[in-house]
């Protein structure tokens, strides 16, 4: 494909874009594949999202707070109606980290990579969600899948940061302690 001084002489931003081919997007590939969620799925009011866009989006989102839990992912999942399938979901992200945790998304790295993932997921967002708009019928209650995606995102977010600041709390509350205990 490309000689090594051709790629010796290229710039971060073609590395970058070598490096992210369609395999390293998740939501890139389930468009070629036209893969969802749960394609067996009968559940009416669960949201047809594809999983390459909800493994991009808690990719990002680990990456971005540095690591969350599956089980807050899957939670938020539920909680929004999100149809997933956890095996496949746990499996195409760690096909994507080199981390592999089973409890623990951990995030993106090294930093420059996992900010060109997220970065990557961003500017695509507005394709992905007029992608997915035309999975919901217009006689259906439910929330337009775009509002569905922003909402997910935020609440992944969310979860993600006050778990993070939880497990701060905590070591600093036990840091404290075990500097009282020295002080006495």
């Amino acid at each position: 494909e490309h000689s090594v001084a051709e790629v010796e002489s290229w710039q971060r931003s073609q590395l970058i874009g070598q490096y992210f081919t369609q395999k390293r997007l998740p939501w890139q590939t389930s468009l070629e594949n036209g893969t969802a969620v749960n394609p067996a799925n009968t559940n009416a009011n669960a949201s047809n999202i594809e999983q390459g866009v909800l493994v991009g989006l808690a990719i990002s989102v680990a990456t971005l707070t540095q690591s969350i839990p599956y089980a807050i992912i899957f939670e938020t999942f539920a909680q929004q109606g999100i149809s997933y399938n956890r095996e496949a979901f746990i499996s195409q992200c760690q096909d994507i980290l080199a981390p592999r945790d089973t409890q623990q998304l951990k995030k993106y790295q090294p930093d420059i990579l996992g900010e060109s993932f997220c970065l990557l997921f961003l500017r695509d967002f507005p394709e992905i969600c007029a992608r997915n708009s035309h999975e919901e019928p217009k006689h259906n209650l439910k929330p337009e899948p775009k509002t569905t995606l922003k909402r997910l995102f935020f609440n992944l977010l969310l979860a993600a940061n006050t778990t993070n600041t939880q497990e701060q709390s905590e070591q600093l509350s036990e840091a404290k302690l075990a500097e009282a205990g020295t002080e006495t």
